[in-house]
């Protein structure tokens, strides 16, 4: 081996997925960050102690708080990636001990997922969890680590405290909607997704999910695999904290390094629902049917409902059909929710400029034929929505009455017979 350079890299306290952590709290933001509140226990002997701690790599250094009976007289983050580390030391001679013990010697060609050699043969190897790595003489860590430098009082057993931010963490919530066959009723279940994208487990914590969105630096983490769901012994209870709701899970969990974890945030098995169609012809060419229902105890609910994918399904002769997907916002308790399925099939619009004139330097007037096609075998209620245009625009005459919803937006219910077809027209001025 080379005796210019003397290097040797050792993986030091905790393997990738190693439990880290003693039971604490965690708190998860959607911003792909999490605040972690935990207690380690340390053997110190009366005196200055110099002790180090494995730690998420994501940590923020500057958000650390350390709390504990004697004095901190130094508190220090280290972590070198080994990428950075060994990138130097492509195409050289070194020696790597594997997760079992087994010794590899080559020349080092990558450090991307793991270390690949090329060994005296020719033959390429790939070590996916090296616990050391050895191209010359001095030692680096490869896993995080604080280290502390503590005053105690007398030697003993002594609990840390720990509050610190890091990266590498985050949650989503999604929920699955199941509707009736005869489409008056929806049995809704909530899931939330708990994401640990670092290389940190974290053992027997409880968790709280913020929903809501906190000022910070944006932080991007990769997705890993998914872990089993797992079953909560109780519905999780939320509280308004600072701007923000806060959502406790009911027991404590594990959340694993390099892992998704699923656990239920609610059944709500017969909620009423209300089958809706819009028909923005200026925006899109079909007409949209969307689901609502109320998010109240009196309906089935009444409790927050974090930001999240909805998935709808029905059951059908056979089997069950995925009916649409869509997004919603966070949900406060007496809200209503609106689901957008699709494009109904049965159902078309067309919409046509049926006249237009410029009235004046800056002012125009135009005619609008909105014509609805109901091919059902039964009545149906469609929303007819427009969006005039200009900075000021006035509707002079309408075939039936409208609401305005917005500055820029009126609404039209148009009631369809069966098998049949309704039309409505209106003129509107606008100025720019």
């Amino acid at each position: 081996m080379s005796g210019k350079i003397a290097l040797v890299l050792i993986l030091v306290v905790v393997m990738s997925g190693a439990a880290a952590t003693a039971a604490g709290t965690v708190t998860l933001y959607s911003q792909g960050i999490a605040c972690i509140d935990e207690t380690r226990t340390v053997t110190l002997t009366a005196g200055e102690n110099t002790i180090d701690l494995p730690v998420p790599a994501g940590l923020i250094p500057t958000s650390l708080a350390v709390h504990f009976a004697g004095r901190v007289s130094e508190q220090s983050f280290h972590y070198t990636p080994p990428n950075s580390v060994l990138a130097a030391a492509i195409g050289k001679q070194v020696e790597v001990v594997g997760s079992a013990g087994s010794v590899f010697q080559g020349t080092l060609v990558s450090t991307t997922n793991g270390i690949t050699l090329r060994d005296s043969t020719g033959k390429i190897i790939v070590i996916r969890d090296p616990r050391r790595i050895s191209f010359a003489g001095a030692d680096l860590p490869l896993s995080p680590y604080l280290e502390l430098r503590l005053a105690a009082d007398a030697a003993g057993k002594v609990p840390i405290e720990l509050t610190y931010l890091t990266t590498g963490f985050n949650w989503n919530m999604s929920y699955v909607g199941t509707l009736t066959a005869d489409g008056k009723t929806l049995a809704l279940t909530g899931w939330a997704q708990l994401e640990n994208n670092s290389d940190y487990t974290l053992s027997g914590v409880t968790v709280r999910l913020v929903a809501g969105n906190v000022n910070t630096a944006k932080e991007n983490a990769a997705p890993r695999a998914m872990a089993a769901p797992l079953a909560a012994a109780a519905p999780m209870q939320a509280q308004s904290a600072f701007e923000y709701y806060l959502y406790t899970l009911p027991a404590v969990i594990d959340l694993p390094a390099n892992s998704s974890t699923l656990v239920p945030y609610g059944e709500f098995p017969v909620v009423p629902v209300q089958r809706g169609y819009t028909y923005d012809g200026a925006r899109a060419p079909g007409v949209e049917v969307s689901l609502r229902f109320s998010n109240t105890a009196a309906d089935g609910i009444g409790v927050p409902l974090p930001a999240g994918t909805v998935r709808l399904f029905q059951p059908q002769a056979g089997g069950t059909m995925f009916i649409g997907a869509d997004t919603i916002d966070h949900t406060a308790v007496g809200a209503d929710v609106v689901v957008q399925a699709g494009t109904a099939f049965d159902i078309t619009g067309t919409r046509t400029r049926t006249a237009s004139a410029k009235i004046s330097n800056s002012t125009y007037r135009d005619t609008y034929a909105i014509v609805i096609h109901n091919y059902k075998h039964a009545a149906v209620a469609v929303n007819v929505v427009e969006h005039p245009a200009g900075r000021t625009w006035k509707v002079t005459a309408a075939s039936q009455a409208y609401t305005k919803v917005s500055a820029n937006t009126i609404k039209f219910v148009v009631n369809v017979p069966a098998d049949s077809q309704a039309e409505i027209t209106y003129t509107v001025e606008y100025s720019y």
